[in-house]
């Protein structure tokens, strides 16, 4: 058998298959119900955070400051600007320029503990 054969034997085989394909598909009963391009499936409400993001969210809300203390046992002290499901991140200031400010993102696994820093006017409030 040449080349060109045994192609034109794959292209026959494959017609055939194609065929048999089509003719199983045809004789199925029911069919699957799929929404068309125009329906849309009802979106869920979004979940009120719970836990540790409820903090963060209050946080970064209020503008309170945050200490994170790292599993290295370095601290940072500033703004909370973002978060997800992996990663904080932290507006503090430059650790050579006071006047200037950094944002610090951390990955919350190398997050040993963080807790909101009581501003002035909340520390006379409690005492």
């Amino acid at each position: 058998m040449t080349p060109e054969q045994a192609r034109q034997e794959q292209i026959n085989a494959g017609r055939r298959m194609i065929t048999l394909e089509h003719r199983t598909l045809e004789s199925r009963t029911g069919s699957v119900a799929r929404p068309q391009y125009g329906e849309q499936r009802p979106r869920t409400t979004a979940r009120p955070p719970k836990g540790h993001d409820a903090i963060l969210k209050a946080m970064q809300e209020e503008r309170q400051l945050a200490t994170i203390i790292t599993t290295g046992d370095v601290t940072f002290e500033g703004l909370v600007t973002g978060r997800d499901k992996y990663t904080i991140t932290l507006l503090t200031k430059h650790p050579k320029d006071s006047t200037r400010l950094i944002r610090r993102v951390f990955y919350k696994h190398a997050i040993e503990q963080f807790f909101g820093v009581p501003q002035d006017s909340d520390a006379s409030a409690v005492q």
